[in-house]
């Protein structure tokens, strides 16, 4: 497995078009049982290897670094669906994510692709990781201009990002996470649009 096999998985190929045909990205924020579970029975072994560690081929390039965020953070969202597991990898991901945009990738890389160096900041429950995340949008926004999409992408990262602000964690995570609910967080929970 390398990381192209992983690109070209996640955004079809080429791996670095832009835009991303729709079939190919509908597939990424819908639940689909059929979907995770090729996820799972391609990417798992993967993805407990990079739980040891991530070999050094995985980092030595901005679509290296961008491989190796999407099995650590998007991957197991659909390999562990719904099971306290898919945020296992998170701080892993976000790790990655600091040092490939440390090394600037979200600027050189296609727009869409560069969304998911975002997301692990977006997944994060400190406030201080979600206003990164809103000034990492505004730099891809800056460079690659203010598409419908990217508008799209950073309007969520708002919502992620004011709910942390609100309550300090993701509430939706709550019984997954075996946390308590806050008597706030069940009104929350109780409206449309409050999970993720």
């Amino acid at each position: 497995m390398n990381p192209i096999e992983v690109l070209t998985f996640w955004f079809g190929a080429p791996w670095d078009q832009d835009p991303i045909p729709k079939d190919i990205s509908a597939r990424w924020f819908k639940k689909s049982n059929t979907f995770d579970r090729e996820i799972h029975n391609r990417f798992h072994s993967l993805w407990l290897q990079f739980q040891s560690g991530i070999p050094a081929h995985w980092l030595d390039s901005p679509p290296a670094r961008l491989a190796a965020v999407l099995v650590c953070d998007q991957f197991p969202r659909n390999m562990f669906r719904d099971s306290a597991a898919m945020y296992q990898s998170d701080d892993l991901a976000l790790s990655l994510a600091r040092m490939a945009v440390a090394q600037n990738d979200h600027l050189v890389l296609p727009a869409t692709q560069a969304v998911f160096l975002l997301l692990p900041f977006e997944h994060s429950e400190s406030l201080e990781d979600q206003e990164q995340c809103l000034a990492l949008f505004d730099a891809l926004i800056q460079t690659h201009g203010a598409s419908a999409t990217l508008q799209n992408y950073r309007t969520y990262a708002v919502k992620h990002r004011d709910i942390i602000a609100e309550f300090g964690r993701f509430p939706h995570r709550n019984s997954l996470l075996g946390r308590p609910n806050q008597p706030n967080e069940v009104l929350f929970l109780q409206k449309p649009g409050s999970r993720f």
